[in-house]
């Protein structure tokens, strides 16, 4: 028996303990289940910028964890993903329709 949270005895890799924004979970979900992922954890939501619908913006890169704001009708959502391939995730990550830019990762 793995310990108690390991990610390869969790269902998916995605760890919601928070409502999300419209249209996120799938995209959450997508993410999770990219190999190379180990953990997709959104935060709370927050006040933001309006959008036409959802995007997401890189916000940086701290040694295996991509930081990540996701927006959606004038509401923001901060998302931390885990991955053993920094480099391919970003490379994933920036092929997704929903993606808006980054801030210098």
């Amino acid at each position: 028996m793995g310990r108690r949270g390991d990610s390869k005895h969790r269902r998916s890799n995605v760890k919601i303990q928070h409502h999300t924004l419209p249209g996120l979970r799938r995209l959450l979900e997508t993410i999770g289940g990219y190999e190379e992922v180990k953990l997709v954890h959104p935060a709370d939501i927050r006040h933001g910028a309006k959008t036409q619908g959802l995007q997401f913006r890189i916000s940086s890169v701290h040694k295996n964890t991509i930081f990540v704001t996701a927006r959606n009708s004038g509401a923001a959502q901060k998302i931390h993903i885990v991955s053993s391939d920094i480099p391919g995730t970003l490379r994933k990550l920036r092929l997704r329709s929903e993606f808006a830019g980054e801030n210098n990762p």
